[in-house]
């Protein structure tokens, strides 16, 4: 399987006044066609931060301090802004957390939908809304044709971001990053959501990187999982080895805090301590506070990320390399 996607020692900084907090350190991963990656940790991990600089959305303040950004054949950070603009909506598209942020209240969902295909596509505006309301249709939405005409508003939540994710398939896209899209959404619509990012990723091949910090989550949507952790990669894999055998403590931690049957009633294990300040991590390991096997050499420098098991990588300088970690 080719990739589509290859992201190479990104790092990305932010300008506070007079300093400097890199957010981003050594990032580097691939995505396949038609593969869903995961992406997981907890808020100000870098996820989004690292999603937001492949289509270049980061906000002003963000720098690239270096890397490559390669899609398909191409290192997207040598793009203008009007080479940007034609893959934006068109071979890379994106779905928000919050549909409702992502809808501009001011216009008809169905136009908006209408909109990206008339910008990408050279069709007729008759043979675009044709082509809405068929994608309304199969993202799960009844009495399209009056919901064409509705304002975001007039809409639940789930109906919102199947209009979100309409409007993110509408041109067919090779990359579709779904960041965090059902944390607003409860339980039964999340779970049809999910449901209908399988089907469009198996119907129309387009690549996922799905974004969350639910690891349970996550591991039912994805062939492999990225887990980010203070701006590192700290381990990365086929979902089967993340969940089954987790070589990071971290990620120990993370996949123990999942609630379980067996779990029920009992209290749930939780990582102590708290993320150490960014400008803390440049020359120790970014877990070591937190860590509870930690030794000396983990509070002297960072360890490098290191393929520990054939397509296993961990950035650990106490992972072994067998299945017991």
């Amino acid at each position: 399987m080719n990739n589509l996607l290859s992201i190479e020692n990104l790092n990305i900084k932010f300008k506070s006044k007079k300093t400097y907090t890199k957010v981003v350190t050594d990032v580097s991963f691939d995505i396949k066609k038609g593969e869903i990656l995961g992406l997981v940790g907890e808020s100000g991990c870098g996820k989004t931060i690292t999603s937001l600089s492949i289509p270049g959305l980061l906000p002003k303040d963000a720098i690239v301090e270096n890397g490559k950004i390669i899609f398909d054949g191409h290192n997207i950070m040598d793009f203008n802004e009007k080479e940007l603009t034609e893959i934006r909506g068109n071979r890379i598209s994106f779905i928000f957390q919050e549909p409702s942020t992502s809808l501009n209240p001011l216009m008809p969902v169905g136009n908006q939908i209408l909109e990206n295909i008339v910008i990408h596509k050279k069709i007729s505006k008759e043979e675009a809304k044709k082509s809405v309301i068929s994608l309304m249709k199969k993202v799960g939405l009844s009495d399209t044709e009056n919901m064409y005409k509705k304002y975001p508003h007039e809409l639940s939540g789930g109906q919102k971001q199947r209009i979100v994710i309409a409007a993110a398939v509408s041109c067919n896209p090779a990359l579709i990053i779904a960041d965090e899209p059902t944390t607003a959404l409860d339980v039964t619509i999340q779970a049809g959501i999910l449901e209908l990012l399988k089907e469009l990723n198996a119907e129309y091949g387009s690549s996922i990187l799905f974004i969350s910090h639910d690891l349970a989550l996550v591991n039912q949507m994805c062939d492999r999982i990225i887990v980010m952790y203070a701006g590192f990669i700290i381990e990365f894999s086929e979902a089967e080895n993340i969940i089954s055998s987790p070589l990071h403590p971290y990620t120990n931690g993370l996949i123990k805090s999942i609630p379980t049957e067996s779990k029920k009633g009992k209290k749930l294990y939780s990582v102590e301590g708290r993320v150490s300040h960014l400008r803390e991590n440049e020359k120790k390991c970014p877990f070591a506070s937190r860590c509870t096997i930690a030794q000396d050499i983990c509070f002297k420098s960072v360890p490098e990320l290191r393929e520990l098991i054939p397509g296993h990588f961990v950035r650990c300088f106490l992972a072994k390399g067998d299945k017991n970690g």
